[in-house]
């Protein structure tokens, strides 16, 4: 199959086939190198969007300026730091996703128990990286208190919450929550 495309009068079309400033570019590498987060073509506009946030906070111009800023300036640890804020998206809500929370207590917690069920003293540690605003790492805390009157009875239970959003960490430590959050 050949795709072929043609000239369109209203620009719409340009632009989205026009190739992706330099510089922006850059930033998105920079970004993948250093936090693993990618962002495809089809999501340049978005990224482009919270960089301009981040240069008219700072007073720059150009996305060429920036990238230093983000890789040559002595500020640039923070303002990665910044960036990555701007560009993590925290979708979150208690018991968000039900198949998984069934496969934790039904699936994932037998084995682990009977995996370890011949230690003296039995601990379960769990990492809940991107835990966003906290919902997910409660959510398990909640699980396993329910099944540290069974099933864990007698466990240490340690769960660790991170995430690259120092905002939403920040929230996640205050652990206050609205409807939004409680709408499962």
């Amino acid at each position: 199959m050949m795709l072929t495309s043609s000239a369109s009068s209203s620009g719409a079309s340009a632009a989205a086939t026009a190739p992706a400033n330099p510089a922006l570019m850059q930033v998105r590498d920079l970004i993948y190198r250093t936090a693993g987060i990618f962002h495809p073509n089809n999501k340049l506009r978005l990224l482009e969007d919270r960089c301009q946030k981040r240069m008219q906070a700072l007073g720059l111009a150009t996305l060429r300026e920036y990238y230093d800023c983000l890789t040559v300036r002595p500020m640039r640890q923070a303002e990665l730091l910044s960036l990555l804020n701007e560009i993590t998206i925290g979708e979150t809500s208690f018991f968000r996703n039900r198949p998984q929370t069934d496969a934790i207590r039904n699936v994932v917690l037998p084995s682990i128990v009977t995996a370890k069920s011949n230690l003296a003293s039995p601990q379960l540690r769990i990492w809940s990286a991107g835990c966003s605003n906290g919902e997910e790492p409660y959510t398990l805390a909640m699980i396993l208190l329910e099944e540290s009157k069974s099933r864990l009875k007698g466990w240490n239970v340690e769960i660790l919450a991170t995430d690259l959003n120092e905002r939403s960490l920040a929230n996640a430590k205050a652990g206050t929550y609205g409807d939004y959050s409680t709408r499962n």
